[in-house]
């Protein structure tokens, strides 16, 4: 339900330089096939597989960053509802927005703590850590609590309101307004921002 303003260049970057070059180095029949396999070892089923692989919204460089990443979130639990959403992407942006977003959290699961399992209900990737609590990571520069994004940030709240986390962390790429952490805090919700890409 959010949206917000987008960042220039490619959040997530770094954690998807090795992928990359596989992709630019491995024949696309190749990757496809290696991609099916991954999905299949990882428990999901060949229909779903062939259906992330049809995902028009995806190229191939995509899904295999997404496919990589997860794989390397091996133990963490719910990455089907990742592969759900990117068979479901709208759009070429949706689809990237949650590429970045994955490997944002990759991020997050290496650096400030481990993640237990995603959960599902929104768009954007939503896990539970170790410890418990619930995390977000939001791409956007600026963050402001306009009308529109007070709406979807009550609809974003709603969806994990009976969750019994103490802790509800908003980790944001850029900059948050002191009026958006003060609306997301009203929503139970903890914004860090400026968390560096």
């Amino acid at each position: 339900g959010m949206r917000f303003v987008g960042l220039p260049g490619i959040p997530g970057a770094r954690e998807m330089r090795k992928t990359m070059e596989l992709v630019w180095q491995t024949d696309p029949w190749d990757l496809r096939l290696a991609n099916r396999k991954k999905l299949l070892a990882a428990g999901l089923s060949e229909a779903t597989a062939r259906a992330f692989e049809d995902t028009a919204a995806l190229s191939l460089s995509q899904q295999t960053i997404l496919v990589d990443t997860l794989d390397q979130l091996a133990g963490v639990a719910g990455r089907e509802h990742l592969i759900a959403r990117a068979i479901d992407a709208e759009s070429r942006e949706e689809a990237g927005t949650l590429v970045s977003s994955v490997a944002l959290m990759l991020r997050f699961h290496r650096q400030q703590g481990k993640l237990a399992a995603f959960l599902p209900g929104a768009r954007m990737p939503v896990a539970r850590t170790a410890q418990g609590e619930l995390v977000a990571v939001l791409l956007a520069d600026a963050l402001f609590w306009t009308a529109g994004v007070a709406e979807g940030a009550r609809e974003f709240a709603a969806l994990y309101a009976a969750d019994p986390a103490r802790t509800r962390q908003l980790w944001v790429v850029g900059e948050a307004s002191p009026g958006f952490r003060s609306g997301a805090s009203a929503l139970g919700w903890e914004t860090r921002d400026r968390w560096q890409l």
